[in-house]
């Protein structure tokens, strides 16, 4: 710990069938945890933070049946905590906090019944579950009993509306995470198809804004939106998962000789109860004909 190691760690580690001890902390070490190192059948603690490592944790690490700490923090590793991890059943400590894995956490991570209370650290990633029962696990084992206010998750209740000719107003309720350095924000994503592909917006200014309208659109067009969270911590730049998609019509053009004011009441009805499922309703919205 605490050299100038550079490079990525050496995969013949995992020969050291006696090794019980493994600390490669505070260096300069890159590349992916090489899956050779879960035949580390004695090893009892692993301590790689604050390296510059990368890739996914690698499942293999779940047949490290000795393991009692497991520091994988401050680094920047992305996809999802595996699931074999729940396996590790004399695992009292795990730090995994300052990387960038997102998505749900597995339920098997609550088989890890030997974590201290308030000993582990989840903190700062895209973390989330839907599961109560999961989240209290995760706030029994965090340090200060709270992980899920410090996850880049997606932002809840996205939806969409017309609002002027050729632009479109999207709302949101803003994450609980809101800090950020610059670069942070809310990124918005659109298409003309639902299966895509969307093309980037824009990012809203920080994690605090719960709207933002998309002019620049063509009339009379159905668009499909789907909003991401950034958050820039200095040390990682981490991204949610996107919401789900939502859809909205932008007006038509609106011809002279009708009043703005009548043609929006128009238009929002037709937009409100369902116009394009309308019969007969090819031409009520073309001024050519």
């Amino acid at each position: 710990m605490h050299n100038l190691l550079t490079g990525n760690i050496p995969t013949e580690l995992g020969n050291l069938s006696n090794l019980e001890c493994l600390d490669l902390s505070h260096n300069n070490l890159s590349g992916p945890i090489p899956a050779e190192l879960g035949m580390l059948s004695s090893l009892v603690s692993m301590n790689l933070m604050g390296n510059q490592l990368t890739g996914t944790i690698p499942e293999e690490l779940g047949n490290l049946s000795a393991l009692i700490y497991l520091g994988l923090n401050e680094n920047h590793f992305e996809g999802t905590l595996p699931k074999a991890l729940g396996s590790l059943d004399h695992l009292t400590m795990f730090q995994v906090e300052k990387n960038m894995l997102q998505g749900p956490v597995p339920s098997e991570i609550t088989r890890l019944t030997s974590l201290e209370d308030g000993g582990s650290d989840f903190r700062y990633n895209a973390l989330w579950s839907t599961d109560q029962a999961i989240k209290d696990f995760m706030n029994n084992k965090q340090t200060g009993a709270d992980w899920e206010n410090t996850q880049t998750v997606a932002p809840a209740n996205l939806s969409a509306s017309p609002a002027s000719q050729g632009s479109v107003n999207l709302t949101w309720s803003p994450i609980e995470y809101s800090f950020g350095e610059d670069g942070s924000g809310y990124e918005i994503y659109y298409s003309e198809n639902s299966q895509g592909p969307f093309n980037l917006y824009g990012t809203t200014a920080d994690k605090e804004k719960s709207s933002f309208s998309v002019t620049g659109l063509k009339p009379g067009t159905t668009y499909y939106f789907k909003v991401r969270t950034k958050t820039n911590d200095g040390y990682n730049t981490i991204f949610s998962n996107f919401t789900d998609i939502v859809s909205a019509t932008t007006s038509e053009e609106i011809p002279p000789d009708i009043p703005k004011a009548e043609w929006d009441a128009l238009a929002d009805f037709y937009n409100s109860t369902g116009g394009p499922e309308w019969k007969n309703n090819n031409h009520w919205l073309d001024y050519s004909v």
